[in-house]
């Protein structure tokens, strides 16, 4: 079906996500963030949320979700127990997705916003997403080399600092071909019944396109974080402490 570009952008404003999601969005992200820099695990920000953040340096106004890929090894799936007992601690469950090997993270009692987080299966020196994604003929991007990821590189997320891949405008490029001048609807989760969920998975997301949209329409300014998130779980990160005794705060966690 052919839209006007008013009709696109009446679209556009009707799916605008509430801005108490997107500020648990935000909080939540601001969550994650600290506690994978405190143990160290090593992430990228990805998708949808990688685009808001470059494009707009924020969350994209009609999203309600984050997208983070991380390399699955041992190590890693250590750190990253830590982080989800530390992030249950703060009001959040976590569930483990059997499609893809990786999990999602939602305020307790609800479905939406919510954190994905998609693991990378490495085979001798190249990184792949889960078969079901690489199957997917929507998915441009199904592997990356060590020089995509490393170094890492630092984008602002509204007034937060991430971590993505080193490549992310080649990224972006493939995933989003025109991303710079066009903006494709993506969310959110709550204009979706379960049924069509689970029915097609490509009914999630809306595929129109436009011009640059109107800043009020494109860009969440509105942060609000309720806590700090080290300061809520009672561990002060200005106080010198070894890092053995980290450790062992973290592990006192997660008996």
């Amino acid at each position: 079906m052919n839209y006007t570009d008013k009709e696109i952008i009446e679209e556009f404003r009707k799916r605008v996500t509430p801005d108490h999601e997107l500020n648990q969005l935000y909080q939540l992200v601001n969550d994650f963030n600290n506690l994978c820099n405190l143990v160290e695990l090593e992430y990228f920000c990805d998708g949808g949320s990688l685009l808001g953040a470059v494009k707009f340096g924020t969350i994209i106004r009609y999203d309600d979700d984050a997208d983070f890929i991380y390399i699955k090894n041992e190590e890693n799936q250590k750190k990253l127990e830590i982080v989800f007992d530390l992030l249950r601690q703060l009001g959040y469950r976590v569930f483990y997705q059997i499609a893809t090997g990786g999990y999602q993270i939602v305020p307790i009692g609800q479905y939406y916003p919510f954190i994905d987080i998609i693991p990378l299966y490495k085979k001798k020196k190249t990184y792949y997403l889960p078969k079901i994604i690489r199957n997917n003929p929507k998915f441009i991007v199904k592997k990356f080399t060590y020089n995509d990821l490393y170094p890492r590189k630092k984008i602002k997320y509204g007034d937060l600092t991430l971590w993505t891949m080193n490549n992310y405008k080649d990224y972006l490029d493939k995933s989003y071909p025109n991303w710079e001048t066009l903006s494709v609807y993506m969310g959110s989760h709550s204009f979706n019944t379960a049924i069509e969920v689970a029915a097609d998975y490509s009914k999630t997301h809306w595929t129109i396109e436009t011009k640059k949209l109107p800043e009020n329409i494109s860009k969440f300014t509105n942060y609000k974080l309720k806590y700090d998130t080290l300061k809520k779980l009672e561990f002060n990160p200005h106080k010198p402490v070894r890092r053995d005794d980290q450790l062992n705060w973290l592990r006192i966690n997660i008996v």
